[in-house]
């Protein structure tokens, strides 16, 4: 088996025009930090680093059963992903639990991302929402996107698209991507806001910047049409869907 990073992989796309606009992002990497190689959670990572992973779920989990939110999100995430033990998305979740009520924020959002997909949980929008909201509240940057993402669209919560955009903005105050495209999106619909092509551009170069597929696609497209006032630049054009690519 081909060495993966931990994490639990879960991503959303909410395409509502010919780019994909208002997506919602996967949970990143989670990594113990552990201080001392007596303590389980060390052990467990150094045999992950040795890519024995039957021996860190084996470590993870002894400390998981005893209460330990990391631990149990480590053990959520071998089991969301396989590794070490036979892949089992029901339990995962059921790890992820344990860790989110205790106010684990990763674990928060996985939750959160499984009842978005309905993987290892009947797939229930409020609930996502619920989870998301959690997370987001605790700053992470993925939640508060994709929380945006489900108030913009009425999805599993009531459609609120000025919030949306204000959980949008704090996403995008931490360079997110997603969310960069998103606000642009937003504005250059009105949804929320007035509409407003200079801010909207604005937002769409920020995204684009930071490697933002659909944001330099649009560019591209910006300075193939003129569009947001542009003028029509076939180099900048080439070099926008160039990045896209």
């Amino acid at each position: 088996m081909s060495r993966l990073h931990i994490t639990a992989v879960m991503t959303i796309l909410l395409g509502l025009s010919a780019y994909p606009a208002l997506a919602q992002d996967e949970p990143q990497n989670n990594k113990a930090n552990p201080t001392s190689m007596h303590d389980p959670l060390a052990k467990g990572m150094a045999a992950y680093e040795q890519d024995d992973y039957p021996s860190a779920l084996r470590h993870w989990h002894q400390v998981a059963r005893q209460g330990h939110p990391e631990a149990q999100l480590l053990v959520g995430t071998m089991l969301k992903e396989g590794l070490g033990t036979e892949k089992d998305e029901k339990k995962a979740a059921a790890w992820f639990r344990r860790a989110a009520e205790q106010g684990h924020t990763e674990a928060q959002f996985n939750l959160g991302a499984l009842y978005a997909r309905g993987q290892g949980l009947p797939q229930n929008r409020a609930e996502a929402a619920k989870w998301y909201l959690k997370a987001a509240s605790n700053g992470h940057a993925e939640a508060q996107n994709n929380i945006g993402v489900m108030l913009a669209n009425g999805m599993g919560i009531r459609q609120d698209q000025a919030l949306a955009i204000e959980w949008y903005e704090r996403a995008a105050a931490q360079g997110h991507p997603t969310a960069l495209f998103n606000l642009g999106y937003m504005y250059m619909k009105g949804y929320g806001v007035e509409p407003d092509d200079i801010f909207a551009l604005r937002y769409f170069r920020l995204a684009a910047k930071e490697g933002n597929k659909s944001a330099q696609r649009l560019l591209g497209d910006a300075y193939t049409k003129g569009w947001f006032g542009l003028p029509i630049d076939p180099k900048l054009a080439a070099h926008w869907q160039q990045m896209a690519q």
